[in-house]
């Protein structure tokens, strides 16, 4: 159901304000003369709404300026109790990235000294042949790696 107005704005009001006509009637009210024209009285008025306006936006923006920088100043607290054990972790992942390559060159190492071994031992079985070299492999080295 739309809403219909009852009363519309009274004509000659608003930002169209215009003097009263001059009426000789005894009857006609009379306007307050305080020296200000009609005109002058309205924008006053609107002035003073606006006026009104802009206090309650710029009290809304004040107020979110401060919430912002509340939140600022929590997460810069924040931020700088976590700032030292950022610095351990990364020292950590440093020491961790060290022992991995340390164990990549030794499993390199290991691999190369395993080969080695092989070949020392075909190059012994074919110089002795007879000989069993079961005894001397290292076959607790490959369960090791």
């Amino acid at each position: 159901m739309a809403k219909r107005l009852v009363m519309g704005p009274s004509p000659g009001t608003g930002l169209f304000v215009h003097e009263p006509r001059a009426s000789k009637s005894r009857y006609s009210r009379e306007s307050k003369d305080d020296g200000k024209s009609m005109a002058d009285q309205e924008e006053e008025k609107i002035n003073g709404r606006l006026v009104e306006i802009l206090e309650r936006k710029c009290a809304k923006l004040r107020s979110r300026a401060e919430q912002e920088e509340k939140n600022r100043k929590t997460l810069q607290e924040e931020l700088e109790e976590l700032r030292p054990r950022c610095e351990e972790l990364q020292r950590e992942v440093c020491d961790l990235r060290a022992a991995h390559e340390k164990l990549a060159e030794d499993r390199q190492e290991a691999l190369r000294r395993n080969g080695e071994l092989a070949n020392i031992q075909q190059q012994c079985s074919l110089a002795w042949p007879h000989h069993s070299w079961e005894g001397c492999k290292e076959t607790n080295y490959q369960e090791a790696l």
